[in-house]
């Protein structure tokens, strides 16, 4: 491109660096990125696994080894996968990217700590072959790969992808067996997250009481932290905070997007709890007013 052009058409990029656009009027097909920085991808992919390290380590500190064990055999088969995949259709290697490792991470944060190695296995072959590279690739797919893999798996195997642990009665730190009130031995205990408890007992004789429990201050403060059943990556909203905070430090996405979906969701949620609470106070008539839950629990939910 001419100085002319470059004089007539200056801008510049987050970086400082200018950016060379085509002459105005100009009709330009391409598939995007259209704007380039400089940055490789596998870079971002570098700092999108930094962003995931708060949730990771969150997920290891409730659930323990089980949760290092999903870890590593949902991102050694999610590499492998592409590594095989590039190899049997003669594409360049595109592992080294890192883009299968931050899918594999992804979607062991998506499953429960008693998720089996076959289903690591079937999850990371849905998400690189069947969400990613069937579409052509990296930038090319429409939907998240390890989103895909998740609801492929709850469709499929739905009992042992809502087979949570307890980490109310379970020795989260070192994972080993723990001792039931009735005196019996279990290496680990299912329990429902938080509102598919109360989805079960809605309709029951002890609905209030879940209701009531699940609004505490101290189940509100577990659900902030991660202290409560869920897959490894939906337990602690404050990891989850935290990572998203890194996503924007980094430039990895814009503020308003994550907040304008937490500000709808939270609009969305207490006009429901308005709605609910009056028509307890209504019918049941309970003692107290049950307290506003949190919207942090929903949206990790």
């Amino acid at each position: 491109m001419s100085e002319e052009n470059k004089n007539q058409n200056p801008a510049v990029n987050p970086a400082g660096e200018e950016i060379v656009l085509p002459p105005a009027g100009s009709l330009i097909l391409s598939t995007s990125p259209h704007v380039h920085d400089g940055e490789s991808i596998s870079d971002i992919m570098l700092k999108v696994l930094i962003c995931l390290v708060p949730v990771v380590a969150a997920s290891v500190w409730v659930f323990g080894l089980d949760a290092i064990r999903v870890l590593v055999y949902c991102a050694v088969f999610c590499m492998a996968t592409e590594y095989l995949w590039c190899v049997c259709t003669h594409q360049p290697q595109a592992v080294t990217d890192w883009s299968a490792a931050v899918t594999g991470v992804i979607l062991a944060l998506n499953l429960p700590s008693t998720a089996p190695w076959w289903m690591c296995l079937v999850g990371s072959l849905v998400a690189i072959i069947i969400a990613k590279q069937v579409f052509g690739g990296l930038g090319q797919n429409p939907f998240n790969p390890a989103a895909v893999a998740r609801v492929a798996l709850l469709i499929g195997f739905a009992q042992p992808m809502t087979h949570f642990v307890s980490v109310n009665t379970a020795d989260v730190t070192s994972g080993a067996t723990v001792a039931i009130q009735t005196g019996t031995a279990a290496d680990i205990v299912s329990s429902a997250t938080p509102l598919t408890a109360a989805k079960m007992s809605a309709g029951t004789a002890n609905a209030l009481a879940v209701f009531d429990k699940l609004e505490s201050g101290d189940h509100l403060l577990k659900s902030f932290i991660g202290n409560v059943g869920g897959s490894l990556g939906e337990t602690s909203a404050l990891a989850i905070i935290i990572g998203g905070i890194m996503l924007i430090a980094f430039r990895l996405i814009k503020w308003q997007i994550p907040v304008a979906m937490l500000g709808a969701a939270a609009m969305s949620m207490s006009s429901v709890f308005v709605v609910t609470n009056a028509l307890r106070l209504r019918f049941f008539k309970p003692k107290t007013a049950p307290v506003f839950t949190a919207a942090v629990e929903n949206t990790t939910e």
